[in-house]
Formats: C-alpha cells, sequence, structure tokens
C-alpha cells in the first residue's frame, strides 16, 4: 500500500506539473513556486523513502528523475517553460528530505 501511495503522489506531481500554464494558480508573492517546488519533492521523496524503507536509492533517484524529466517535458506545454530554478528547487526539497530522515534517524527499526 505504501508503493501504490508513493507512486500516485509521482502520478500527482507530474500531472499538476504538465498542466498548461494558464491553469495554474498565480501568487502575488515572489518565489512562491520555487517554495511549492520544494515542497513537493520534499514530500516525494519521503513518501519514497517511506516505500521503499532502508533502500534510499529510490528516496533519491526517483524523485531526482520525475523532477529533471517533467522540467523537460515542460518546454513542449502551453505557457510553460524548463527551468533550471525550478530543477534547483526540486533538488533542495529532496536533499532537505535525506536531511530529515538522517537527523531524526529514521531507520527500519522505527518504521
Amino acid at each position: 500500500m505504501r508503493r501504490i501511495a508513493a507512486w500516485t503522489l509521482t502520478l500527482a506531481i507530474v500531472v499538476v506539473s504538465l498542466l498548461p500554464g494558464d491553469q495554474l494558480p498565480q501568487s502575488p508573492m515572489q518565489y512562491t513556486d520555487k517554495l511549492v517546488h520544494m515542497a513537493m519533492y520534499t514530500a516525494l521523496a519521503l513518501a519514497f523513502r517511506w516505500a521503499y524503507g532502508h533502500n534510499r536509492r529510490w528516496m533519491l533517484i526517483v524523485p531526482l528523475v520525475v523532477g529533471s524529466m517533467t522540467e523537460v517535458a515542460q518546454h513542449f506545454v502551453p505557457m510553460r517553460s524548463m527551468s533550471l530554478g525550478d530543477m534547483v528547487a526540486n533538488c533542495i526539497g529532496i536533499a532537505f528530505a535525506y536531511f530529515l530522515c538522517m537527523q531524526f534517524k529514521w531507520t527500519k527499526d522505527n518504521e
């Protein structure tokens, strides 16, 4: 069930990431989209850590691949563009999730 939840979150992030720009909410605050990217990819990395346990490769590789591929795919979506800043925000979110797991020593014993 955990793996289904992690892959469902992946699908949701891909779908939202590939919506045309005019279908996304606009924020009056600058850089809100970077915070959203960090939050989404923190959640995605934690979901894969939760789903696949001790195997950290899932926690790191899947979100990195998904984030990179969706950014490239956005080049072909109306009113969207590929953004290095978004890729960096994705990586920061993944790194933050990894830090949380290391900080709180989330191991197989306390899952």
